[in-house]
């Protein structure tokens, strides 16, 4: 069963958008590849979004990531590990990636140390942190802004909104109380981004898988064992 997955920003903008997971791309985007034990979804529709973006994600890892001929046939032109990534539809010659905080290091990035700043308020209430940045076609990193991904443990929620609310500018907290009301961990998944620029002030966003949590076969999600 496919499920989408709903972008709500809880800081002081109006952004939204949807996320449709799929079985298959069709068309242009289908390569011929073995996509199965990766996540593939569309966002097709949202506030500011004219344009349609694929995703290809390997949530299910286990030291693994994405294959080098996946990365190939999508014109990902990096040569370090990723986890996921987003292009536009049609190309453009930008793309983004999403790493770990190891290979981020690489980088030399004006926003590493802010990175594990932030990381570091999360300690003890998450599965696992992805690093996410823009890239050039030829796989040149652009320092302009970096997304910060907390994969949180399940039924983390009252301490990640507690400490959110502490350290950003949160203006839409009871979007996140509300939704945690009657929280089942079967209803959905969910995870928060704090994206980071140079000239402006930090962005967070919620999201939430619908109608039901599809990552619960997943490592660490059901919350019965920790990393």
């Amino acid at each position: 069963m496919n499920y989408q997955l709903f972008e709500t920003e809880i800081t002081k903008g109006d952004h939204k958008s949807l996320h449709y997971s799929l079985d298959k791309f069709e068309g242009e985007l289908d390569k011929g590849l073995d996509l199965s034990k990766y996540e593939i979804s569309m966002t097709a529709l949202g506030t500011h979004i004219k344009d349609t973006f694929f995703h290809i994600h390997h949530l299910d890892r286990d030291g693994d990531y994405l294959a080098e001929d996946v990365l190939d046939a999508y014109k990902i032109n990096v040569d370090f590990p990723v986890i996921y990534f987003t292009r536009r539809f049609p190309y453009t010659d930008n793309f983004k990636c999403g790493f770990h905080l190891d290979t981020f290091k690489k980088f030399k990035s004006s926003f590493f140390r802010d990175t594990v700043k932030i990381i570091k308020l999360f300690k003890g209430h998450f599965i696992d942190v992805f690093i996410a940045g823009d890239f050039t076609k030829d796989g040149e990193f652009i320092d302009d802004s970096i997304n910060i991904e907390i994969i949180p443990f399940q039924l983390n929620h009252q301490e990640i909104i507690t400490i959110l609310s502490k350290n950003f500018e949160i203006d839409k907290d009871y979007i996140m109380r509300d939704a945690f009301l009657y929280y089942d961990i079967g209803q959905f998944a969910w995870h928060i981004k704090i994206k980071l620029y140079k000239d402006k002030k930090p962005v967070v966003k919620f999201y939430r898988t619908s109608p039901y949590n599809p990552y619960l076969k997943f490592r660490y999600y059901d919350h019965s064992t920790r990393p």
